[in-house]
């Protein structure tokens, strides 16, 4: 196991081996400067636009910006996600609203060659005895799970004073914090780009009393295992990109000075 996140305590008693990383291909980069000069001159003339300051146009861009990057996208061998990238994704999660401040996020970072095959394994082992074939047969394809990510954050819940529902809508906020930063490039470096996605995974190894303990998950605490997020490098933008729905979102972004709110489609926001 790697790392333990609750609230804002952290524990973790090894480091995964400091790995040197060669730059991409030099148009991959000259690419990405481009692309990061288009984007910081599309904010100002958005902030010039709309009346947004630019940190408000840069949170709207990260928001309308988030895609989801799945296995197939992914590069393999996995590279190794750096600590900080992780604990920067990780430190972003928690800054989810949380009624009363219970905080009911259980984060567990799971990054090492060693930890993601004890994970599948034992996930593998909870669905063969569930007797589900073909969950099984994509669980422990060649290409899949074992090959391409490079860091799985699995994601639970504690339930206590407040209600069940209240507390999995506080979780699912840090997930998609998580998810923005990733998105907006937070672990991005060293010629790297990262990108993941959010799966319940499989049911029977969410429910399975060994998985849950290795997770340091307490069934009996009111504990539940709600799925896992995953990491992995990418070597271009997602192909789930839709450039007509990318080019509303600007739109969007340009608009949000001057109305209440503005929804996927145009539609305006109710003004009570």
């Amino acid at each position: 196991m790697e790392w333990w996140w609750e609230g804002r305590r952290t524990a973790g008693a090894r480091r995964p081996t400091p790995t040197l990383f060669s730059s991409g291909p030099a148009a991959l980069l000259f690419l990405a400067a481009a692309g990061a000069v288009s984007l910081l001159l599309n904010a100002r003339r958005a902030s010039a636009s709309s009346g947004l300051t630019p940190a408000a146009v840069a949170v709207l861009r990260g928001v309308h910006g988030r895609r989801s990057v799945f296995l197939k996208e992914m590069t393999r061998p996995p590279p190794v996600l750096p600590r900080a990238a992780l604990n920067t994704l990780l430190a972003a999660a928690c800054t989810a609203p949380s009624h009363k401040r219970t905080r009911a996020w259980r984060l567990v970072a799971i990054a090492s060659g060693e930890a993601k095959a004890r994970l599948l394994d034992g996930a593998a082992a909870a669905v063969r005895r569930s007797g589900e074939d073909k969950a099984l047969a994509k669980l422990t394809a060649p290409d899949k799970w074992g090959s391409r990510p490079a860091a799985f954050v699995a994601v639970g819940v504690r339930s206590t004073v407040n209600p069940d529902w209240e507390e999995t809508a506080s979780v699912a906020a840090a997930v998609q914090n998580l998810h923005i930063a990733l998105a907006a490039g937070a672990a991005d470096g060293g010629g790297l780009r990262w990108g993941g996605y959010w799966t319940s995974f499989y049911p029977a190894a969410r429910e399975d009393p060994d998985l849950l303990s290795w997770l340091g998950l307490d069934a009996a605490a009111g504990d539940r295992w709600l799925g896992l997020f995953v990491i992995g490098a990418i070597d271009g933008p997602p192909s789930g990109i839709d450039r007509r729905k990318a080019a509303a979102a600007a739109a969007a972004v340009a608009d949000a000075g001057r109305r209440l709110s503005v929804l996927p489609g145009g539609g305006e926001g109710a003004v009570l």
